[in-house]
């Protein structure tokens, strides 16, 4: 039975984070697991932190052809926790996504959500531009329309 365990912190291809889970083992113990590791095939290097319980392994191919023989030298491979992953770009996105869609919806395709976003800070930086406030409100707002218009997503027209 393996001493310690550890779970994939991070990933890319040929290099690999593993991070510790339990008590802190010495110096010692994880420069002999450094050595058990980069003496396994297909392993080109392993660097370790005993202060933040991390072991970067630099290896050659797929880890998965690595992480079969962690056990045999003493290191219990966890399985990765995805409760912790944080992807706010992302859900903003499928947010949107859904907002896009219920816009859709209830205007039967005449508008988006991102025309109806650009069509309303437009407004807003015009009414600044109207009330005297250029160089601020107005040009910022206007700003952030123009980067609406640019980052939504491409659109067929549906006229003909």
């Amino acid at each position: 039975m393996p001493d310690l365990r550890a779970r994939l912190a991070h990933q890319i291809p040929g290099r690999t984070r593993l991070r510790l889970e339990g008590e802190a083992a010495d110096q010692a113990e994880l420069e002999r697991l450094a050595e058990s590791i980069a003496a396994m095939p297909g392993v080109r290097r392993v660097d370790i932190r005993a202060d933040t319980g991390s072991i970067l392994i630099r290896h050659t191919g797929a880890f998965e052809t690595v992480s079969e023989g962690l056990e045999a030298v003493g290191l219990a491979l966890l399985p990765a926790v995805l409760e912790d992953v944080v992807d706010p770009i992302g859900d903003t996105g499928r947010e949107l996504g859904e907002l896009n869609a219920a816009f859709d919806k209830l205007t039967g395709g005449k508008i988006d959500f991102w025309s109806a976003a650009f069509l309303g800070v437009l407004g807003i930086g015009l009414w600044q531009l109207g009330r005297g406030r250029v160089a601020g409100p107005a040009l910022t707002v206007l700003g952030q329309a123009a980067t609406i218009a640019m980052a939504r997503p491409f659109r067929p027209s549906k006229r003909k």
